[in-house]
């Protein structure tokens, strides 16, 4: 199965809309705190971030056919990284405890 798109259809991302690392890197306006909400979330987005990573190496690993011209990455790096989380579940991984 092929996904396509008509030519027609793409068009480029024009400013303001764009960010161009080095003009980031000048400016701090679009940096902003986090909410208390968002910083109770990133313990379950990194955990399930590294739990996405890990089942989709893990499938790779078995199911990529020979002679594809990629080649499968280790699952248990992402093995490893879930163990850190669920070893400490809260925001001391983040540098905020």
């Amino acid at each position: 199965m092929s996904l396509t798109m008509p030519e027609a259809e793409l068009k480029p991302v024009r400013a303001p809309h764009v960010w161009r690392g080095p003009e980031m890197a000048r400016r701090t306006d679009w940096i902003r705190p986090l909410s208390q909400a968002e910083r109770a979330a990133l313990p379950v987005l990194a955990h399930g971030a590294a739990m996405r990573f890990f089942l989709t190496r893990l499938h790779d690993w078995g199911a990529t056919p020979a002679g594809a011209l990629v080649r499968p990455k280790d699952p248990l790096e992402y093995e490893r990284k879930l163990a850190v989380h669920r070893s400490s579940p809260d925001l001391v991984l983040f540098g905020a405890a």
